[in-house]
C-alpha cells in the first residue's frame, strides 16, 4: 500500500466507479483520478500520463506482484474453517432428521 511504503501513488478509475471503491483506495493513501466512462478510457489516460511524466506504471491485472497478492488472499479465505457453531450443527441435524422421516413415511418434501 502506498501509505505504508511512503511514496505517492495515483489510481485512475472510470467515473462510474462505486464511491466505496474510490474511498477505500483513497484510505490507503492513493490519489484517485476519475477519468472517462469506461475502464479502457481510464487505463489509456493512466498510460498516457505515466509515459509523459516518466512514472512507473503498475497494471492492476497484469502485474505479477499484484496477482500474487490476490492469490494469497484467496488462499487465506479457502483455509478458513467452516462454521461449526452449535446452531449450525443443530440446523444440519434437524434437516437430516426431516429427510429420514420423509423417506420413512414416503412423503415428498419438495426439496432435496
Amino acid at each position: 500500500m502506498p501509505s505504508r511504503l511512503v511514496f505517492p501513488s495515483r489510481s485512475w478509475m472510470p467515473a462510474s466507479t462505486p464511491t466505496i471503491k474510490v474511498s477505500q483506495t483513497e484510505s490507503h493513501g492513493a490519489e484517485v483520478i476519475l477519468h472517462g466512462e469506461l475502464y479502457d478510457e481510464a487505463y489509456a489516460e493512466a498510460r498516457r500520463l505515466s509515459e509523459r511524466r516518466n512514472l512507473t506504471f503498475v497494471h492492476p491485472f497484469d502485474d505479477f506482484e499484484v496477482m500474487a497478492g490476490q492469490g494469497t488472499g484467496r488462499a487465506r479465505i479457502a483455509r478458513r474453517p467452516r462454521p461449526t457453531s452449535t446452531a449450525h450443527r443443530a440446523d444440519r441435524r434437524r434437516r437430516a432428521d426431516l429427510r429420514r422421516r420423509h423417506r420413512r413415511e414416503g412423503l415428498k418434501p419438495g426439496w432435496r
